[in-house]
């Protein structure tokens, strides 16, 4: 897979990019929740749950906090650089039917990088017509990110919290 558009950088540590692949087995299977194994020859193979994707487009974006020596080389590729992508793999996230609950309300819970596979689940339970109500937790304001693109998504109720209450709601 090639690394499609430059990578963002979304806050401290935590960076983007979109893969972009050329036929669509990997990309028609990948859910809410799932996960691909990114391997970079030489250095590490590691799972990431992607941040979103494009059926049409055959884009696959990932999401990703530098932890250890492989999200580092990771994030230090560029535009045009090859990665190796297997799966997707897991269960991923349950949707439930609309028609099986007494509610249609649905609490989302996430914190730090953990946000980032949660904003394609806001986006298949509002396209389900269930109203999730997004509690998302991070260390600081110089941590959060996707704030933006989860408040684009109309139907949801957002809510956010940091450690040292410099946005949102102070506490974990």
């Amino acid at each position: 897979m090639c690394i499609r558009d430059r990578k963002k950088r979304e806050s401290g540590n935590v960076f983007s990019f979109t893969l972009q692949f050329h036929d669509n087995e990997l990309i028609r299977k990948t859910k809410p929740g799932r996960f691909v194994m990114v391997w970079i020859p030489g250095v590490d193979e590691f799972p990431l749950s992607p941040s979103g994707y494009n059926y049409e487009d055959l884009t696959l974006r990932l999401t990703f906090k530098v932890r250890g020596e492989g999200t580092r080389t990771l994030a230090s590729l560029g535009v045009g650089s090859r990665v190796f992508v297997r799966g997707p793999y897991g269960n991923g996230f349950v949707i439930p039917k609309p028609e099986s609950l007494s509610k249609k309300d649905v609490l989302v819970v996430g914190g730090g990088v953990g946000v980032a596979p949660l904003l394609p689940l806001v986006e298949a339970l509002v396209s389900s017509s269930l109203r999730p109500y997004v509690i998302c937790g991070f260390k600081s304001v110089n941590e959060a990110f996707f704030l933006e693109e989860f408040s684009k998504i109309f139907g949801i109720s957002l809510i956010i919290s940091t450690d040292d209450g410099s946005l949102g709601l102070r506490g974990t």
